[in-house]
Formats: C-alpha cells, structure tokens, sequence
C-alpha cells in the first residue's frame, strides 16, 4: 500500500492534476491506520485513488463522490484517525457502559432515544467501537441513529459531483443537506431520486428548498417527524416512491405549504388516509399509481378544493376504478361540487393500454381519450361495445364526437342505439367512412345533421325502420355510399325518398321483399347519373329472396350500371322475363340452378353482364340456351364442365368467366380450344397432364389465362408456351 500511495503523489505532481486534498487525506490516514491495525485494505480504495489522478474530471469527480459514499463503519475509522491522534495508536475495547447507552437508541419512548443520542454526541469518538458494532442492529431506530452519530463526526463535504448530480446522492445528513441548498439555484427543481432515506433533521434543512420542485422519489417510506418537518415546504413536492403511507403520515404531509404532492407510487389507500390527503390545501394532488379506489375512499379524495386532483391510474373497465366516480356522479351525489369535481377527474382520465390496443372491448369514452384511441387507430377504429359517449354528462357527448369525427378512416360505431342533434352534427364534420350501425331509430333533425356529413359513406345497418321525413333528409348525403341495410321493408314513400340519393350506391340488403310500389320508388334511383353520365350506380337489394312479376319488372326499369339481387334462390320464368331487359350488370348468384324454361328467357338479356356465379354445374339444355346471351356471362361458380357443356360454351363469342374450374380433361380442352370468344378464363386449374396441353395448345383466340397452374411437367410447360396466347404463370 506503501508503494501505491508513492506512485500515486508522485503522479500528482507530475500531471497537476486537481485532486481533493480532503480526500487524498482521508485515504492516506485510513491506509496508515488500516496497516496498524493489520486489516486488509479494500482493492476498491486503491481504485479510487488512481481515479483522482485521471486525466478526465468526470472520472475524478466520480471518484471524489464515492470516497463520500464510503461504508459507514470505515468512514467512522477514518475520521476517529483524522480527528484524534491517539486514536491511530491504540485500541478502544467495547465498553459496557456505552453498550447500555447504544441500546437505549432503540427505547419505545421517544425522550429516552433522544438523551442516548445526546450522551453519545458528549462522549464522543471513545464510543465509536459500541456505535460501530450497532451499524447492523435488527432495530432500525438503533440503525438510524448510529448512522447519524457517523455523519456527525464524518468531517466531508459533499463535493462538487454530488452538487452537479444531485440525483446520484444516496443518503443525507443535515449539514450536507444545508450544503446543498445553498449551491443549488432557488428556480429550479432539485432531484432526489437516489436519496432512499431521510430522517426529521435532513428533512429540516430540505424543507428550506426555495425552488419550484423538491422530487424525493427515491423515498421508500417516511416517519412521522420526517413528514411534520416537510410541512413547511413552499416548493412543489415528489414523494412517488412511497408504496404506502399511514394515517398519521399523510396528515403531516396534508399540512404542507406545498404547492403539489405527488404519490403516484401509492397503488391503494384507505378511507382514513384519503381524508387526511384531500385536507391538503395546495393547487394539485397527484395520485396516479391508484389502479382501484372503492366508493368511500373516492368519496373522501373529492373533498380536495384544488385545482386539480389527478387519478390517471383508474383502469376503465366495469367494476373497477372508475365505477367509484361513477357511483357519485351517476347516483346523484347531494353536493353538486363533488359532483363536478369527479367530471373534472374522469375528463382526464387516459385510456388504459390494453383498451387503446383492443379498442372492440371499449364501453365509454371521454373527449380526451376519443383523441387517444383516433390517434392509435388511424386507418380502422371499431368500437362495437361503446354505448355511451360521455358516461357523466351526455350533453359532453358532441365533445367525444368531435374527437371521434377527426378520423380520416373507417370509423365504426356499432355500439350506439341513440345519438341527439349535437353528436350527429360533429359527426357530420369526419371525412371517412362513418357506420353508425347501433341506431335503432334516427329523426328527422339527427338525420337533417348527418346529411350535412362530408364524409365518403354512411352507414345504418341497425336501423329496422324509417319514416320518410328520416329518407328524406338522409337521401340529401354528397358521398358516395348510404347504406341501410338494417331495414327489411319500406313502403313507397320511403323509396320514393331514398330513390332522391345522388352518391353511386345505395345499400339495402336488408330488404326481405317489397311491393311493386317500393320496387318502382327505388328503381327511379339514378345516383350521380345526372351530373355524370357515364358513373356506375349500384343499387344493392342482396336481402330479397323472392319477387313476383311486377315487382321484377319495375325493378329492370332502374337506369344504373349495377343491380344486385343474390339473395334471390329461387326465380320462374316470368320473373325473368322481366328481369332480362334491364341494361346493365344483373347480379343472381343466389341461384343455384335453374330450368330450361328460365335459362331461355334468360337468353334474352341484353344488359352489359349476366351474373350466375352461384351456380356450381349446368347441363347441356341450360347451356345450349345462354349461349345466345348478348352481354357478358358470368359463370365464376362453376367447378366442373363436361365436354357437351363445354361445347355449347365455346360458341359463345361473348366474355365467359370459368375461372372456378380447377380441373379439365382431353374432352374438355378440345372443346374449350374452338373458344369464339377473346378470351377464357381458366385461371383455377393447377394441373394439367400433355394430352389435354396438346388439345388446349389449338386455341386460336386472343388470350387463355392459366395462370394458376402449380403441377406440370416440363414437356407439358413447353407445348403451352408454343402458343402466346396463352398465358402462364410468371413462375
């Protein structure tokens, strides 16, 4: 150790480098004291030692601040070294006497631990060895206080480090505490963290912070003394370490003349200390580690006459938390500030995580988390569980729906039976695509809102009926889509109204039937057809599942591009009849089959597309007479063709879509090959053996797509390719 300390002066003079004399001092004495009295010296003095001398400040600083931080039992060792000479030359055996004043440390009466701490303090550094030996007592008062005889004979200051870092301190005696208040600026927070414990004297000195913020959230736990001396702070004060604190404690603390408390490390309180903490008198109280309070304790806490009470902890769920404030403000409290008080709390509630990530499961909402759950949920938010868009005040309902209504997505409100005037017209101000599909019932004035929405669709897929001053008003919507499919029969009028909608399609499928009244009210539909002539305009009545005659007829008299009725299982040939002279797209893929009779009258359709992709198989008769079909036919649905069905098929010179078979035979492919349409569809076969290649291989039209192909042999691959017409996968 010798040795060490040559090396290390010597390196002192020769860099200049600024070392604390204190601290080289003190290692100095302690390694001379440490060799008389033949104890081993710790490898970690010596580190530190050759850390003063580092070129960096950091590091030296480091160093002088753990020297400070020394075990207590060896800075008792040195300072006994440093302050008493003699001490370096003999030995001070335990003395009963002192023993018996140590133990009296630890007395239940508060009086006599205080005279045994004096008595100490008189006796002095002679008694070190009884203290020492009391620095591990199970007795934590005895701890306590054998620690703080330490501090008071422990001649170092903090250091500049420690100033600079003040979150880096570990503990405290009154001296330094008083040290640093005076280095640190009187406008600015003074951060605690690292500071596990403090007892009333330290937090004497503290409570004299002058700044903005004290944070001792380092503090684990806090005596009653401690917490009395803080009653004098002025400063904002951080105590969110405290797992928990007593009665007694929280009403010293409530007497602070602190401008905020924070105990968000508090995850449950009882009545009486909810009591005590809503006596305090400062502007906030900040209780944010709460995951549950009972009625009682929620009660008591909103007797708090700040500013602001904060419990952003309250989890959201039914039965938990927030059912608390709930019960006041939903069961009527008798005093109308409580009242507005618990407002004022659940409007700063945040959504929990688990519910901003699985917003489906979500039962209510408040303005400030509508904008959390828009903000996670940009593209799609459905919320089929929220029926309630402002729990304490529904008139703050338009509030949420103003937050809600900034999504620029999908938004699905599936849960809400009712909304008033002043929530549809937030509503109406989204831009995406708005499903209101909970409404049971809409008016006149919510729908006169609605319509006003610059949004791309709406959507009332709950609604089972509709009075026509509703249509009316609703048919006024500028977007493109209003669907309605919750209702299952309109009369005329209805119709008539909904038929007024300028947008490109209109959603019915709910519809079950109507009459030739409702039929001819709807097919006077003509979308934007008015103002662009060549826009496609679908009206969707998917829920039919039959119509007679008339009702076919007036329905082909509808002037748009689409027209969907595969709900329909079942038509005669009457019906189609009718149905064939409409001009556009027909959809009845609800149709699994049909007669000769009906395939006949079929054949006479003229619109652009025929859509039977509900029928999986077809004779020969059925295709011997939609071959004659004039527009397109679609045949998606079908999974296999003989070769007389295929046959009849190849004379079509129109689009045939057979993209659902997955297999064809030899047969087959020598019938599909005299194809006299451009193009066919087999894109759904995945394998094919040479022979049917070497049929298929003849097709003479613009393109055959077999681009599902996945088994195939070379040889077969390479007669395919012999043709470009025919397209293959890319791979």
């Amino acid at each position: 150790m010798d040795t060490t300390l040559l090396h290390l002066v010597k390196r002192i003079n020769q860099q200049l480098v600024r070392v604390s004399v204190m601290a080289l001092s003190v290692l100095t004495v302690a390694t001379s004291h440490a060799q008389r009295q033949d104890i081993r010296p710790n490898p970690e003095y010596e580190e530190l030692m050759w850390q003063l001398c580092d070129p960096s400040l950091a590091v030296r600083d480091r160093a002088y601040a753990k020297l400070i931080q020394l075990d207590l039992s060896a800075r008792l060792e040195i300072t006994a070294a440093l302050l008493d000479s003699n001490a370096q030359d003999r030995d001070i055996p335990l003395n009963p006497e002192y023993e018996k004043v140590v133990e009296q440390l630890g007395d239940p009466s508060f009086t006599v631990r205080q005279q045994a701490f004096a008595k100490l303090l008189e006796i002095g550094l002679p008694a070190r060895a009884a203290v020492t030996a009391a620095l591990n007592s199970p007795d934590r008062e005895i701890r306590n206080r054998a620690r703080a005889f330490v501090e008071r004979f422990t001649p170092i200051g903090l250091g500049e480090y420690l100033v600079q870092n003040p979150e880096e301190i570990a503990s405290l005696i009154p001296r330094h505490a008083r040290e640093l208040l005076d280095k640190s600026p009187k406008a600015e927070s003074l951060m605690l963290q690292g500071l596990k414990a403090i007892d009333k004297d330290v937090a004497r000195e503290l409570a004299k912070f002058e700044g903005e913020r004290l944070g001792l959230d380092g503090l684990e736990s806090i005596d009653e003394d401690a917490a009395r001396e803080l009653a004098s702070l002025k400063a904002g004060l951080g105590l969110s370490g405290l797992k928990f604190i007593d009665k007694d404690v929280a009403q010293e603390l409530a007497k602070t003349s602190a401008s905020s408390l924070s105990f968000d490390g508090l995850m449950t309180i009882d009545e009486d200390v909810a009591k005590e903490l809503a006596k305090f008198e400062g502007e906030r109280l900040s209780l944010n580690g709460l995951k549950f309070i009972d009625s009682r304790v929620a009660r008591e806490l909103l007797k708090f006459e700040g500013s602001g009470l904060s419990l952003k902890g309250l989890a959201l769920n039914v039965g938990d938390g927030t059912q608390a404030l709930e019960m006041i403000v939903g069961l009527g409290s008798p005093d109308a500030e409580i009242r507005s008080r618990a407002r004022r709390i659940y409007e700063e509630l945040p959504l929990p995580e688990y519910l901003l990530n699985t917003p489906i499961k979500i039962e209510s909402l408040n303005a400030r988390q509508a904008a959390q759950v828009v903000a996670k949920h940009p593209s799609l938010l459905f919320l089929p569980k929220l029926t309630v868009l402002e729990y304490f005040d529904p008139a703050k309902g338009k509030n949420v729906a103003r937050e809600l209504a900034k999504h620029k997505g999908v938004l699905s409100l599936g849960g809400l039976e009712f909304i008033d005037v002043d929530v549809a017209r937030e509503l109406a101000n989204m831009k995406g695509r708005l499903s209101l599909g909970g409404l049971k019932s809409i008016n006149k004035y919510s729908a006169q809102e609605l319509a006003n929405a610059t949004a791309k669709s709406l959507q009332f897929d709950g609604l089972k009926s509709l009075d026509s001053k509703a249509a009316q008003e609703l048919a006024k919507f500028k977007g493109e889509f209003l669907g309605l499919d919750g209702l299952e029969s309109i009369d005329k009028d209805v119709a008539r109204e909904l038929a007024k909608f300028e947008g490109k399609i209109l959603y019915l499928k709910g519809l079950k039937s109507i009459d030739k009244g409702a039929a001819q009210g709807l097919a006077s539909f003509k979308g934007d057809l008015l103002d662009k002539p060549s826009a496609d305009v679908s009206l969707r009545l998917e829920g039919l599942v039959t119509i007679n005659q008339d009702v076919a007829r007036e329905l082909a008299k509808f002037e748009g591009t689409y027209l969907a009725l595969n709900g329909l299982k079942f038509i005669d040939k009457t019906v189609a009849s009718e149905l064939v002279s409409f001009q556009g797209h027909i959809d009845l893929k609800g149709l699994k089959s049909i007669d000769q009779d009906v395939a006949r009258e079929l054949a006479k359709f003229k619109g652009e597309r025929l859509g039977l992709s509900g029928m999986e198989s077809m004779d020969t008769e059925t295709a011997k007479e939609l071959v004659s079909i004039k527009g397109a036919l679609g045949l998606w649905g079908l999974k296999f063709i003989d070769k007389d069905v295929a046959r009849e098929l190849a004379k079509r010179d129109r689009e045939t879509n057979l993209s659902a078979i997955k297999s064809i035979d030899k047969d087959v492919a020598r019938e599909l090959a005299k194809w006299k349409g451009k193009y066919l569809n087999l894109q759904s076969v995945e394998s094919m053996d040479k022979e049917t290649a070497q049929e298929l291989v003849k097709f003479e039209s613009r393109r055959m797509y077999l681009t599902g192909l996945r088994v195939i042999d070379k040889d077969t691959l390479e007669i395919l390719k012999s043709n470009p017409a025919i397209w293959l996968p890319s791979k």
